[in-house]
């Protein structure tokens, strides 16, 4: 995927996620506590000495080094972990797959089956580990893999041969108008993942989150938001901005939510 149209992508699954976290805030109560308490439970006080262990320095409230925990990370040495790599495999040992069910458990409560949204649940409860850290979505960023977006550059390697000069003024201002257009185009997007420029309306965010995690249907989510339109503008919206974030649309009469259930346990 090009650079330009991956940064898009995820700009909006932020929007959405925020706008989730915004008007339907038990989503994240939920996953902090029943389903954080499974991540952290991952960890270890004291090193092991197994081969490839890793330790994450936790900071007190204050900045200062309170403890360091120790995890065997399933993916290779130098590269990233992440949820893929960690919990869509065989053989999870006991704690891996009470984590991986607790995420199910919460994803399936919540119509969030999508893997990358459970990219973010693993992005996040690393943010997590950290006391300091708000109990809010702690997204991932950009895809180190695409690198990022590459300052537009121009060159101009002329040299005079003899022909009129408005010749050669033409010659060179094709070549500052393309570049100039590249430097507008680079821009723009700057201004959209700094969130300076919106191309969808926060509104539509609102009503896919409603929609998806607060089961409202499109008049109620149209009557909640006081919005003056018809329930079939809200449907169109949130057919378009599923599509474009690649999250499923749930049924429009779900069933009973599944119940939680979570065991909950004093950690270390």
């Amino acid at each position: 995927m090009h650079w330009q149209a991956h940064y898009s992508l995820m700009i909006n699954r932020y929007r959405f996620l925020l706008a989730v976290e915004e008007g339907v805030p038990q989503v994240i109560a939920a996953l902090r506590l029943e389903v954080f308490p499974f991540f952290e439970a991952l960890f270890r006080r004291a090193p092991s000495g197994l081969p490839g262990e890793t330790g994450i320095m936790v900071q007190n409230e204050s900045g200062e080094r309170e403890t360091t925990l120790w995890i065997n990370w399933r993916c290779q040495i130098r590269t990233v972990p992440s949820w893929t790599s960690e919990f869509e495999c065989e053989d999870l040992e006991l704690e891996r797959a009470a984590f991986k069910e607790a995420v199910e458990r919460w994803a399936d409560a919540y119509y969030l089956n999508e893997i990358w949204v459970k990219e973010e649940v693993f992005s996040t409860c690393l943010f997590w580990l950290q006391p300091s850290i708000p109990r809010t979505w702690q997204f991932r960023g950009p895809d180190p893999a695409l690198g990022g977006p590459p300052f537009p550059q121009i060159q101009i390697d002329e040299q005079w041969s003899g022909e009129d000069w408005h010749v050669v003024e033409k010659r060179l201002l094709a070549k500052i108008e393309d570049y100039e257009s590249r430097i507008k185009e680079h821009q723009k997007l700057l201004h959209l993942f700094r969130g300076e420029e919106q191309r969808k309306k926060h509104i539509h965010f609102q009503w896919a989150a409603l929609f998806q995690c607060r089961l409202m249907s499109p008049d109620k989510v149209a009557d909640s938001t006081k919005c003056e339109c018809d329930q079939s503008t809200v449907t169109k919206a949130i057919d378009s901005l599923f599509k474009i974030i690649r999250l499923k649309k749930r049924p429009a009469r779900p069933g009973r939510r599944r119940k939680q259930n979570v065991k909950r346990f004093d950690l270390f």
